[in-house]
């Protein structure tokens, strides 16, 4: 299961994608700071840039859409 860690960073919005482990050792090793804050739920504010230096972790996968081509077909009785 991949993570997506969702944060602001000089006004430009960033994603990045990370094993469990990985991001575990990142926030460990000090890469947002020594006391990073975390949102525990996605913010009314969706713009990333009234989050200030809180972090948003998504845990899941990426999906796309399928394109599906629908034909309508009539016909009388």
């Amino acid at each position: 299961m991949k993570y997506y860690l969702i944060h602001n960073c000089d006004g430009d919005t960033m994603v990045s994608e990370y094993e469990k482990h990985k991001l575990l050792r990142s926030i460990e090793e000090g890469d947002w700071g020594q006391s990073p804050e975390f949102l525990d739920a996605l913010p009314e504010r969706r713009d990333t840039n009234y989050w200030g230096e809180k972090l948003l972790i998504i845990k899941g996968e990426i999906v796309t859409l399928e394109k599906k081509e629908v034909i309508t077909k009539y016909d009388l009785p």
